[in-house]
């Protein structure tokens, strides 16, 4: 499974796109969050962004205008993620059409709450 690692203050998280599909008035991806540490996330927040696909080639001064047309957004996610596993995870971008979630990128995650197992 293809993935990229992210950073966070408590700790690293890998991140795969499992999937991409229509929902209401925009797209649900569904994320695999894999956490190889020994330890629990929760309250997790998620910035994300997502825009048209990247062209092939930039004109001087067209980079500037597609990164204008992404959106962002904040969300939570609704439940733990758990130890040493993948956590598939459902997120909505909204609204959004086909031609407007060409690229997505995760900009930051947050996890403030940790939990470990007590021996």
């Amino acid at each position: 499974m293809p993935y990229q690692t992210i950073y966070t203050d408590t700790g690293v998280l890998m991140v795969s796109l499992e999937n991409l599909s229509q929902y209401a008035n925009g797209y649900k991806a569904r994320f695999a969050f894999g956490n190889p540490q020994s330890i629990d996330f929760d309250n997790v927040e998620i910035k994300l962004r997502w825009g048209p696909a990247r062209p092939k080639k930039f004109q001087p001064g067209e980079q500037q205008l597609w990164r204008a047309k992404f959106q962002t957004a904040t969300q939570k996610i609704g439940k733990r993620i758990h130890a040493s596993s993948w956590n598939p995870t459902d997120i909505i971008l909204s609204p959004a059409t086909s031609e407007q979630v060409g690229v997505i990128e995760i900009e930051s995650i947050s996890a403030p709450t940790v939990f470990m197992r007590q021996q």
